[in-house]
C-alpha cells in the first residue's frame, strides 16, 4: 500500500534533531514552571495525585476482574493505569493556558507519590 518512496538524508536529519530537542525543551518548561510554584497550590495538587492514583487502580481492578485477565496482564495494566501525570500534559496546559502551574505541580506531585506507590505495587504483584 506505500509508494517505497525515499525520504532524503536532509529531511531524515532534520527532523531527527527537531525531534530530540522536544522532551529537553518540554522539561525545561516545566522546571521553570516548578520554579514558580506556591505552597497553596502544592496542596491541591498532592490531593490531585492522590486521587488520580485511586481513580486509576479502582477502575483498572475493575477492568482486570470483567476481562479475567492473568496475573501478569493485571500487572501491567495496574501499573500503567497508576503512573504519573505525563509532562505532555503540562505542555497541553501552557499552550491552551488551562492552569500551566497547577498542571505542573500535579506532575511534581504524583511523580513523588509514585516513588512509594510503584514500588509497593511491585512487591504486591510480583510477591
Amino acid at each position: 500500500v506505500g509508494f517505497e518512496l525515499e525520504v532524503p538524508t536532509t529531511v531524515l536529519r532534520t527532523t531527527e534533531l527537531l525531534g530530540g530537542l522536544a522532551i529537553p525543551l518540554m522539561l525545561i518548561a516545566l522546571g521553570a514552571s516548578l520554579a514558580r510554584l506556591a505552597g497553596v497550590k502544592m496542596q491541591k495538587s498532592i490531593a490531585l495525585a492522590g486521587m488520580r492514583f485511586v481513580l486509576g487502580l479502582i477502575p483498572a481492578l475493575a477492568l482486570a476482574a470483567f476481562f479475567e485477565l492473568d496475573h501478569r496482564a493485571t500487572g501491567v495494566l495496574l501499573l500503567q493505569s497508576t503512573t504519573p501525570v505525563g509532562v505532555f500534559n503540562y505542555v497541553l496546559a501552557r499552550h491552551y493556558a488551562r492552569e500551566p502551574d497547577q498542571v505542573a505541580g500535579l506532575i511534581f506531585a504524583s511523580t513523588l507519590l509514585a516513588i512509594l506507590t510503584i514500588p509497593a505495587m511491585l512487591i504486591v504483584l510480583l510477591g
